[in-house]
């Protein structure tokens, strides 16, 4: 089974990705609020999936993806944001993760594209 962790200031947002990497078969080994959290995560733990939120306090999602490569460069990093900011989706896509989620879609749409995105990734 698959390790990920999810990376988003929010709690309720946490609470369904949870839900939803759980019905994936995903076992979620941290829940952090910022990217500074997540990786030191990445520094303890064997993570094979990040759902990263772009904006939090501390550490902001694009900030933390080359350090959490430079530690893990197998691991896949999906992007979270609530809005559709071309730029830095694309900075954050250029800098190694694998797609991205605006979180405004429905949860079915978020879980498939979970799913297609891990199955592009990960060849066991």
């Amino acid at each position: 089974m698959a390790n990920a962790i999810i990376a988003d200031d929010s709690r309720s947002v946490r609470a369904m990705l949870r839900m939803v990497l759980g019905e994936l078969g995903f076992t979620v080994v941290a829940e952090v609020e910022n990217g500074k959290d997540a990786v030191a995560e990445v520094k303890k733990q064997d993570v094979d999936l990040i759902l990263l939120d772009i904006n939090m306090p501390v550490m902001t999602g694009d900030n933390a993806i080359d350090p959490i490569l430079g530690l893990n460069p197998e691991v896949v990093i999906i992007i979270m944001t609530s809005v559709s900011e071309r730029n830095i989706v694309e900075k954050c896509l250029n800098l190694g993760a694998s797609n991205f989620i605006v979180k405004d879609n429905n949860w079915e749409h978020i879980r498939s594209t979970i799913q297609e995105t891990w199955d592009l990734n990960k060849v066991d």
